[in-house]
């Protein structure tokens, strides 16, 4: 009996209790010229995070492999939001991944002197092109995989700790789970309601409902 209600406290307090706080963008610094750092952000759900970040009023840097849609969705970022929108042309296939993780760090620092550095959507993943059985995979493909979806948001995320507590003189930065809620939808995507958890104003996992 006790471990049960044991259970169910735990329950309400990580699921029910603790997210009842909504995003709020102005806690975030939006329309102070503040920047949103955006992986994996031509296609997809990273491309409709640019655009609902770019909507709240946040300067929005984009990260992603191709040139000309980064390009684009910049432009149409600072004409349709009056925002501040940049772009670092990366392709994570090449080059080791410490080293595409410094090359990102290396840009942030540099557009830190612009505005403070106030979120990062780590959104950048790698799947196979159509779906097959794991042990039909190849370990090249695994080993690909397993470098972006684990080996590089966990890097790029740890690099990202201290560019974060930059931006306030007493960040709040404790290394504690916070949740909020979020609309994304964009021509490519509609997605309905995501939960996010985050970690010092990194987001660090995606759970779609």
């Amino acid at each position: 009996m006790l471990f049960s209600l044991v259970k169910l406290g735990l329950f309400l307090l990580t699921y029910v209790i603790r997210p009842t706080g909504k995003y709020q963008p102005k806690t975030y610094g939006a329309k102070t010229g503040a920047w949103a750092v955006v992986t994996g952000s031509s296609d997809g759900i990273g491309k409709g995070f640019a655009e609902e970040l770019a909507r709240d009023g946040f300067n929005v840097y984009l990260v992603s492999r191709t040139e000309s849609k980064l390009k684009e969705l910049a432009e149409s970022l600072t004409s349709q939001f009056k925002v501040q929108a940049k772009y670092l042309a990366l392709d994570l296939s090449k080059g080791s991944v410490s080293d595409n993780v410094k090359a990102i760090q290396k840009s942030v620092e540099k557009l830190s002197e612009e505005g403070p550095i106030s979120l990062l959507i780590n959104n950048v993943g790698v799947n196979t092109e159509i779906p097959v059985h794991f042990e039909e995979m190849t370990t090249d493909e695994i080993e690909y995989q397993v470098n972006i979806n684990i080996t590089f948001t966990t890097l790029l995320t740890h690099a990202f700790i201290p560019i974060l507590k930059k931006k306030q003189e007493q960040p709040k930065c404790n290394h504690q789970l916070e949740f909020f809620d979020c609309r994304v939808s964009n021509s490519s995507i509609s997605l309905s309601v995501c939960r996010i958890e985050v970690i010092c104003d990194i987001v660090v996992k995606i759970h779609l409902k």
